[in-house]
């Protein structure tokens, strides 16, 4: 026990490396971590959508090449009009 210039006695209580007053007051942020976590979720976002524009033109390749399919199997040329 330590006694205070005003004749309290303050009790300190060790927990770990740290007192029961230092665990009360609020941590310094860490703002590196929190760039990087920002950082990462935008590159997650690009991704995701880079992913979907190309996942929408292989369709649209595909649904073209499916049109224009029928057309090459019937012989490719319209018959002659008479």
């Amino acid at each position: 026990m330590k006694h205070s210039p005003r004749g309290r006695t303050r009790v300190r209580i060790h927990l770990g490396s740290m007192t029961r007053e230092e665990s009360q007051l609020a941590r310094k942020p860490n703002y590196d971590f929190e760039k990087r976590k920002k950082e990462l979720e935008r590159q997650a976002k690009k991704d995701a959508k880079r992913e979907d524009r190309q996942r929408r033109r292989s369709e649209g390749a595909a649904d073209e090449s499916e049109q224009t399919t029928p057309v090459a199997q019937e012989g490719g040329a319209a018959p002659p009009i008479e």
